[in-house]
């Protein structure tokens, strides 16, 4: 079987603070979301702005940094791995809820939360 890659990079928003928390072996871990956006030609012949947001889970020294640095409204760039994880149901005949996460392994700050509307795409 040849290489395989799983890899993302995200340039977002940050849509929260992020929350900080320890791992059962007493890694750093932050969780935060991101908000990517996309301009679609619409049938008017506008565009239409759609937003999509991405769970990021990040460890260690990479944690400590966005735990400390990154704030909602801060421009982010993510480097990592997507990540996929299933919570069964406990009621019968329900479908397991999937999740998606991104994994990161880097992280990029762009700009403080109160200067990130001057980042904003120039549509």
């Amino acid at each position: 079987m040849g290489k395989s890659v799983n890899k993302v990079f995200i340039l977002g928003n940050a849509g929260n603070d992020p929350e900080a928390s320890v791992t059962k072996n007493g890694k750093s871990m932050s969780s935060f979301r991101v908000a990517t956006n996309e301009l679609v030609k619409n049938q008017n012949g506008g565009y239409d702005e759609i937003t999509q947001w991405h769970k990021i889970k990040l460890f260690g020294t990479t944690a400590d940094i966005a735990n400390q640095y990154v704030k909602k409204g801060s421009r982010v760039f993510v480097e990592g791995r997507v990540s996929y994880s299933k919570i069964e149901s406990k009621e019968t005949g329900k479908l397991p809820v999937i999740y998606t996460n991104i994994i990161g392994n880097g992280i990029t700050l762009l700009s403080p939360a109160d200067k990130a509307k001057t980042a904003e795409m120039p549509f």
